[in-house]
Formats: structure tokens, sequence, C-alpha cells
């Protein structure tokens, strides 16, 4: 996409101002010296040749103490976290146990039962396409 700057007047390219053109070109521009091109091939080639082949894997190796400080969290929070939910779990069940003491079930009442009877089989849609059938997963 190129910039048109005639759409906004306030704002002038570099190309608009010749001095700034040549700082940009002396400061960024590639060297145009071969020595410079060659000396810096020699230069890679010789550290390429001082380390020897470097295997995908080896750059791993620098990460492994900020890995085993990933993992020492992860452990922590994970311990943290059962040993907090093992304690919720036992004062729910302390809790549930002072409440049935202190208000036990009267047995003397009959339990309600408030599931509905399936239809019966002669009706044309039977039991196959009640609800209820969802609900029994002991009976098919």
């Amino acid at each position: 996409m190129t910039h048109d700057p005639s759409h906004n007047p306030g704002v002038h390219g570099a190309g608009s101002d010749s001095t700034l053109t040549a700082l940009l070109r002396s400061t960024y521009a590639a060297p145009t010296d071969a020595s410079y091109w060659s000396g810096l091939e020699q230069r890679v080639l010789l550290r390429v040749r001082q380390n020897g082949p470097v295997a995908w894997w080896a750059v791993f190796s620098e990460w492994r103490a900020a890995g085993m400080v990933a993992a020492a969290a992860a452990i922590f929070l994970v311990g943290a976290t059962t040993i907090r939910e093992q304690q919720e779990n036992a004062l729910a069940r302390e809790r549930a146990a002072m409440a049935i003491e202190a208000n036990p079930f009267d047995l003397s009442v009959e339990p309600v039962n408030i599931a509905t009877s399936p239809r019966a089989s002669s009706s044309p849609r039977g039991r196959s396409s009640a609800p209820e059938r969802y609900l029994d997963l002991i009976r098919p």
C-alpha cells in the first residue's frame, strides 16, 4: 500500500525534506563497501565452526531454570488447592452431621413421592416417549 501525503497536508514525508532524507540514508543505509560484507560472512562462518552444529532441542536448555520454577509453582498451586478442597469438604461434612443432630428427621411422616407414574401402555405414545425414561437409569 502506498502512502499519499496529499490527503493530509500537515504531514510531510521524508522525501520532502532533503536534509532529513540525507540523514536517514546515512544512518540506516546498508554499507556499500564489499569488505564489510565479506568480513561479516567470515565472522559468521567462524562462529558457526567454533560452536558446531546446534540441535534444535539445545535451545531449550537455556529455559531449564524457568521451566523448573514454573513446574514448582504449578505443583505448589495444585497441592494447596487440593488441601483447601479437602478442608472445605471435611467442614461441609461436619456441618451436615451437626445439622442432622440438631434437627433429626421425623420418621413418623410418610415420604411424599413426587415422581409421576408412567403412562399406560395403551396410550398412543407409550412409556418410551415419556420424559421420565431419561431419569430412571436402572430400568430401560
